[in-house]
């Protein structure tokens, strides 16, 4: 499976200590954000808004789909946040200065004029040929690399929920209906309150005088609002809450187990249309105004009663496969020899798979799991039934090798069209390698490029003003072009290569411009300058990263990946 492939787990680990790293750094650094702070940055994610607001049930349903606390995620959401202040002092100390600028544009934007003469593979392929002692000697040589891979067949025994549950008798209307009495509370739509609030905030390490005055400043709305002024007006002006502030206090509707614990337990002891005293939490003081209440209620047997069925099947399969997985286990240890008394006692198949090898399978062995045990050396050289597989989904396996081919050198006749190939290639190559550098020597020593052209009877293609980036020519023959040291004035610089494909390249560079940030219009200029702004803060952060862990005891363990 892709997601079980080591060098992806080495990389989600890495990533983890970075994050951890930066975390402690930003903490050890003295970068604090409040409980408060910590609320309005989750109240703006978008994924926990509807119709632009936060609301707090699609807050508390995405962390429940995701399998993560709200306390999980809050920690984690902290140490982000901590992360990027730290990383945002770093980058905002950046800055590119002008000569910077100019040096980086005269580079970027620098285009070549020079020329190109190909000396074509189709000139040297009539040269070439392969006799019966070449290829001899080719596969002498490359004995080591023409080998078939070692392969093996195995038995296995194969375990699932899915397949179990073919075989599970469908419940009685009678256990079905015992099932939805004894579940009931599962099918019921939790009882929602809608209500408003106006935050007075106080900080976590506020001293009693601070406290004291946000409560008495919470109690004066109180008494105001008792008074008769508007409830919005008030939150609007004097509410510490930036989330709800704006929309005069409004929370919209949450069920049990969203809000703060002391919020949460006066709202659902409130009557509707009700207002509290001053009530504290871990952010401040909370006026609060009981708006609504939604009545929770139970789904009808008739709406459940399918879920209930498969919920059925899916538990008495369950049940039967950690049963019989249980009893795999222990037969294939207790007679590690064969799978036959296992199979017998659990009334399953042993089942036989296609030959596959270490790399590569089908069937049962495209899984990465069971090419690994059946490779490993307790099963195949001891001839053993490996240890149970896991292979996700409740499916399991227990396998041992049925036949085994290992591996041995390919017979030339199986190899003589690859290997001819490859021989004919190399001398194609050899060739023209031979003839383009005897034409390079001619041109350095003064033979003017016309008097080349004719000799071979190809021409020079001309090209001006290249960019880094052109199509024309092909990548290979540009970033040739842009890797030869700029000539001097008034004078040519020569340079020859091979080609991915064979031929020769002879490059004639006669000019180098440079680019001119005076050429730049105004947005081009902001443009470039950010890119190079952008440059340097990564390489801050990466320097910031790896000084934080070399000074870091940091211990991994990647046999527990």
């Amino acid at each position: 499976a892709l997601l079980d492939s080591e060098a992806i787990k080495k990389v989600a680990l890495e990533r983890v200590i970075n994050a951890v790293a930066l975390a402690k750094t930003a903490s050890d650094d003295g970068y604090r954000l409040s409980d408060q702070q910590l609320a309005d940055e989750i109240r703006h994610l978008r994924e926990f808004q509807v119709d632009g607001h936060f609301d707090a049930s699609r807050y508390a349903g995405l962390l429940n789909s995701l399998g993560m606390t709200q306390t999980q995620f809050e920690a984690d959401f902290r140490q982000d946040l901590l992360t990027s202040q730290l990383l945002a002092g770093l980058n905002d100390s950046e800055y590119v200065m002008d000569a910077e600028l100019a040096q980086y544009v005269a580079l970027q934007d620098q285009t070549r004029d020079f020329s190109v003469l190909r000396l074509p593979v189709a000139r040297y392929q009539a040269q070439v040929s392969i006799s019966a002692a070449d290829l001899e000697a080719a596969y002498e040589a490359e004995a080591d690399h023409l080998m078939s891979p070692e392969r093996v067949q195995i038995d296995y025994i194969e375990l699932s929920v899915a397949d179990l549950k073919k075989n599970i008798a469908a419940p009685t209307e009678d256990v079905l209906h015992q099932r939805y009495e004894e579940r009931k509370a599962d099918f019921g739509l939790p009882e929602e309150r809608k209500a408003s609030h106006i935050l007075i905030a106080v900080a976590s390490d506020a001293s009693d005088d601070e406290v004291q005055q946000a409560h008495e400043k919470a109690a004066q709305i109180v008494r105001r609002l008792k008074a008769g002024e508007a409830f919005e007006k008030l939150a609007t002006e004097f509410s510490e809450d930036p989330g709800t502030a704006k929309k005069g206090g409004d929370l919209g509707y949450f069920a049990k187990g969203i809000m703060d614990k002391p919020f949460e337990e006066k709202v659902f002891a409130m009557s509707e249309g009700e207002l509290s005293d001053p009530v504290r939490s871990r952010f401040g003081f909370h006026v609060i105004r009981l708006d609504a209440i939604r009545a929770g209620a139970v789904k009808p047997f008739a709406e459940v009663k399918g879920r209930l069925r498969q919920e059925y099947i899916e538990s008495k399969a369950e049940e039967k496969f950690f049963d019989m997985a249980d009893r795999l286990t222990d037969l294939a240890y207790v007679h590690p020899e064969s799978l036959v008394l296992a199979a017998e006692d659990l009334g399953v198949m042993v089942k036989q798979s296609d030959f596959f090898t270490r790399d590569k399978g089908q069937g049962i062995a495209a899984e990465e799991a069971v090419r690994l045990a059946a490779f490993s050396e307790d099963v195949l050289e001891n001839g053993n039934n490996s240890e149970p597989v896991e292979l996700g989904n409740e499916r399991m396996v227990v396998l041992r090798v049925a036949e085994r081919q290992v591996a041995k050198k390919l017979p030339l006749s199986e190899v003589e069209s690859s290997l001819r190939a490859q021989l004919r290639r190399e001398k194609v190559r050899a060739l023209s390698t031979k003839a383009g550098q005897d034409l390079l020597a001619r041109l350095n020593a003064g033979e003017s490029a016309a008097a080349i052209a004719k000799s071979t009877g190809l021409q020079w293609q001309n090209l001006l003003a290249v960019q880094r980036n052109a199509a024309e020519p092909d990548a290979e023959v540009r970033d040739m072009a842009f890797a030869i040291v700029r000539p001097e004035d008034g004078a040519y610089r020569f340079h020859g290569g091979g080609l991915a494909d064979g031929s020769y390249a002879l490059i004639k560079l006669t000019a180098v411009n440079d680019g001119k940030l005076e050429s730049l219009s105004e947005e081009e200029r902001q443009n470039r300058q950010q890119l190079l702004l952008t440059t340097f803060q990564n390489a801050d952060s990466a320097a910031l990263l790896e000084g934080v862990k070399s000074r870091l005891k940091i211990r991994t363990f990647e046999q527990n990946l």
